[in-house]
């Protein structure tokens, strides 16, 4: 993948964004975000609502609130991705992991995997890890954040990914929905508009919280509707025209961990710090990313990570 060609994005035509505080009517997008301090998180736009010319004044203010409510502030998102996060122990093994499922798409359709898109990049950490690795990784973020310098040239930041040029989205083969669509209420919903946007996309990388059992103040405070097991994701992932093909439980210590202290009773930490060892977080990212295909795939981990595949497309390519 050393020889990914050399490409910017290309340059958006101004647009007015839409004041979800006071304009229900100005939203143009599908995806509204929730920012949290783990990552960036979409959650339904409530479109159908939005367009409903027949909803009350008052319904329409609900929904307003919903979305105003939701959304972090600057200081928030910068609390969210601190200097070095990237060097997190829980980075690193996901890094890891995303770019061996990148590893087995390719070898199971025999040939390179062109351009990439992830959605809800945050601050790019992900796109500048595969973008090192020589791979061909474009970010989309909704929010205004403030991305890491080696990324700016590759990340559309405070832009909906409904947005981006069409042309563009047609070169887009594979997208990232890293620990996202656990914040949306109808991801059915979600998916489907992204496939539509998207035509020749055919392979989706999914990573989500998993195990119910695990539910704590954590999935509370960060807005999420569900934690995943393999039917839910399956199931989610069929009703909007893809298969799942691949998944597994990733994170084992971890879920034992989590298990153990919330049955105590305690909740989670909320806050994200930047590791004061990032040679110790790394060495351990590195064995959780082990962990994670050495383990058998149904062993109860804290979250999965998941290969979703649209059957029906063909690219120019094959």
């Amino acid at each position: 993948m050393a020889g990914a060609p050399h490409y910017h994005k290309p340059d958006l035509p101004p647009t007015r964004r839409p004041d979800f505080a006071n304009d229900v009517n100005s939203v143009s997008g599908t995806w509204v975000i929730l920012q949290t301090n783990a990552q960036p998180l979409y959650c339904s736009d409530f479109l159908n609502f939005a367009q409903n010319q027949s909803a009350s004044p008052g319904e329409r203010m609900a929904t307003t609130t919903r979305r105003s409510e939701t959304a972090f502030t600057h200081e928030q998102f910068a609390e969210a991705y601190p200097e070095g996060i990237e060097n997190h122990f829980w980075y690193v093994a996901r890094n890891g992991i995303v770019s061996d499922t990148i590893r087995w798409i390719e070898s199971r359709q025999q040939r390179p995997i062109g351009k990439m898109l992830e959605i809800g990049c945050g601050r790019g950490i992900v796109v500048e890890y595969l973008r090192r690795t020589g791979r061909e990784c474009f970010g989309a973020e909704l929010s205004p954040a403030s991305v890491q310098d080696a990324v700016k040239d590759y990340v559309w930041s405070g832009t909906d990914c409904l947005s981006l040029p069409e042309h563009f989205q047609t070169e887009i083969e594979l997208i990232l929905l890293l620990d996202v669509i656990e914040h949306i209420q109808d991801t059915v919903s979600f998916l489907a508009g992204i496939a539509q946007a998207y035509p020749n996309c055919r392979w989706l990388v999914i990573s989500v919280p998993a195990r119910m059992e695990l539910w704590s103040n954590f999935d509370e405070a960060y807005g999420h509707f569900r934690r995943y097991d393999e039917a839910i994701l399956r199931r989610e992932l069929e009703q909007a025209g893809a298969k799942l093909v691949r998944w597994r439980y990733r994170f084992v210590l971890l879920y034992l961990a989590m298990y153990a202290l919330l049955r105590t009773g305690r909740g989670r930490s909320l806050s994200n710090r930047t590791p004061a060892f990032p040679l110790l977080h790394r060495l351990l990212g590195e064995a959780m990313r082990r962990e994670t295909w050495l383990c058998p795939r149904r062993i109860y981990g804290s979250s999965i990570v998941a290969v979703g595949h649209f059957p029906q497309r063909q690219t120019g390519r094959e």
